[in-house]
């Protein structure tokens, strides 16, 4: 029997007061919705674990880059732009300890699998958005390691690139295993269409793991929705306090996203005639989970 994908024992991250506690998962595909970001710096090796353990494929995840058990995308991980993909790939080799002549075969390979092969003579400046996400995603690829690790792949993409990165996700995750991170949900519809093929969803705040399950478990019972206006969201807020919305803390950087739990269980009609009373015009408005159950040993 295989190792289980991901294996918590109470990790201590230094820095962070996440909070995992202890279990494990299975994949080969697990998403992690929300706070996650101590795991893939200590990935990263810029943060460490002060007590516990924290492994991936029966691997402990503190030098698992270095040694190849763990192919890492970060998020805002520069490259450099004056480079070709062609020399990022083989650079990216050479930290691996392959050979020059090595190193470029398995660009070139890399590259045909993804469908990047165009691209390899490119400067990495002049590759668009999706393409320079997916040469991150590529280069994670390199020495066929056991595990991926990919922090938000769909991060700042707009619906197109969004399509690009998750048809180049679907052959980069074929016969592997992976931990694939996003913000929140719901994302893009190209997002979340990669997420429902998860294997399971793991909720983390800023203070720990909030929740674990399918996504059909997760969004089967919806009792919260997320909702963009074009203005006067504060009065939006005041008043569907009045009629037993709670508004939740988060919003969005511009003021106009909310995230709403209907407790009441009153469905989207009063928020609504809501919106129209504070000349709130609805631009979005979408379910997002029923509020699920703390996971136990978190």
């Amino acid at each position: 029997m295989s190792e289980p994908l991901f294996v918590c024992e109470r990790p201590r991250f230094e820095g962070s007061g996440l909070t995992l506690g202890q279990f494990e998962a299975s994949g080969p595909l697990l998403v992690l919705v929300g706070a996650w970001s101590p795991l893939f710096q200590l990935l990263a090796g810029k943060l460490r674990l002060l007590g516990g353990k924290l492994r991936a494929g029966g691997r402990d995840l503190e030098g698992a880059v270095a040694a190849g058990h763990v192919g890492l995308l970060l998020a805002d991980a520069p490259l450099p732009p004056s480079w070709t993909l062609l020399e990022i790939l083989q650079h990216g080799g050479a930290l691996l300890g392959l050979s020059a002549r090595l190193g470029a075969q398995l660009a070139r390979e890399v590259a045909r699998e993804l469908g990047l092969g165009e691209q390899l003579s490119r400067s990495f400046s002049r590759l668009s958005a999706s393409e320079r996400r997916c040469a991150a995603i590529a280069l994670a690829l390199l020495g066929e390691p056991p595990v991926l690790a990919l922090e938000e792949p769909f991060r700042g993409l707009d619906p197109s690139a969004s399509a690009a990165v998750a048809s180049v996700l679907e052959r980069a995750l074929r016969g592997r295993r992976a931990l694939v991170s996003v913000a929140e949900l719901p994302g893009s519809i190209e997002q979340d269409g990669f997420v429902q093929r998860s294997d399971e969803l793991l909720f983390a705040t800023e203070r720990g793991l909030v929740a674990r399950g399918s996504y059909a478990e997760l969004t089967g019972s919806v009792a919260q929705y997320r909702v963009v206006v074009l203005r006067h969201a504060d009065a939006l807020c005041a008043r569907l306090g009045e009629v037993g919305y709670q508004v939740l803390p988060r919003r969005a950087a511009d003021g106009l996203g909310l995230l709403l739990s209907d407790l009441a269980a009153r469905g989207t009609g009063p928020l609504l005639e809501a919106a129209l009373a504070v000349d709130a015009p609805v631009v979005e408005l979408s379910p997002v989970r029923a509020a699920p159950e703390v996971a136990s040993g978190a």
